[in-house]
């Protein structure tokens, strides 16, 4: 939050925004109750192109089963050199688990270095991470390399590929420092069918023996979500429906 109040006496007021999500789930879990509603406002400020700045707020009403209001409040800065270095930093107090989480990043020609904090771990830091844009086949790709510290040092590799201007790949690879053994921990494949204005993912995670499909479709004032989920171990009692509506102003 202090990384936001210095800019708020210099700056100009955005248009406040909102954001309101409707989802209903089949069948009901632990993780994932039958019924939820989220409502997000959402306020930018500035102080000339280069300096910006966002405070959020994010509030889920009891639905779940541990029958608790959710609050989420974030802080955002961003500040922009003549010579396009970029220094960000943004943090979300959670409630009522009493959660800080912040991520700090500089990123600089085509370069990005991120680091982050979460309360709820024991590490200072959480997660340290390296990224770079680079061209492959003519198509913008980015590399990505970091060191996650919770629960144990595991080094996480990451590539998203650009195959065609509606398919990107990005298999994600993690290799725990103890044993140093390689291991898949997800692959996302995704694209837009821009004359439906539809967004798909598909993600297939072997480490839960899940994949997952998830259909995003553009309508007035707001986007419909519909995620099914299911188990690539043959349990197909398990899989499960989601669908989302948010409304956006």
């Amino acid at each position: 939050m202090l990384l936001v109040l210095p800019l708020l006496a210099l700056s100009g007021v955005g248009p406040l925004q909102g954001k309101l999500s409707l989802s209903v789930r089949d069948p009901q879990t632990l993780n994932s109750p039958a019924n939820e509603a989220t409502i997000e406002l959402r306020r930018s400020f500035s102080a000339g192109a280069d300096k910006l700045s966002a405070l959020m707020v994010k509030f889920t009403p009891k639905f779940d089963r541990d029958g608790r209001d959710k609050i989420e409040v974030s802080a955002s800065a961003a500040w922009r050199s003549a010579d396009d270095l970029i220094l960000s930093a943004e943090a979300t107090h959670k409630s009522p688990e009493n959660r800080l989480e912040a991520k700090g990043a500089v990123k600089t020609r085509g370069y990005t270095l991120s680091a982050e904090h979460d309360s709820a771990d024991s590490a200072a830091i959480s997660l340290v991470e390296a990224s770079k844009g680079v061209t492959l086949l003519g198509k913008a790709c980015r590399l990505n390399a970091g060191v996650k510290m919770v629960p144990e040092p595991t080094v996480l590799a990451k590539a998203e590929v650009v195959l065609s201007d509606n398919l990107k790949v990005t298999p994600i690879v993690s290799c725990r420092t103890s044993d140093r053994k390689a291991n898949l921990v997800k692959v996302e494949a995704s694209g837009v069918a821009k004359s439906y204005n539809v967004g798909w993912k598909v993600d297939v995670v072997p480490a839960r023996s899940e994949a997952s499909i998830e259909i995003k479709e553009a309508v007035e004032h707001g986007v419909w979500v519909t995620k099914a989920t299911v188990p690539t171990d043959g349990n197909i009692g398990a899989a499960s429906l989601a669908l989302k509506r948010e409304i956006i102003w």
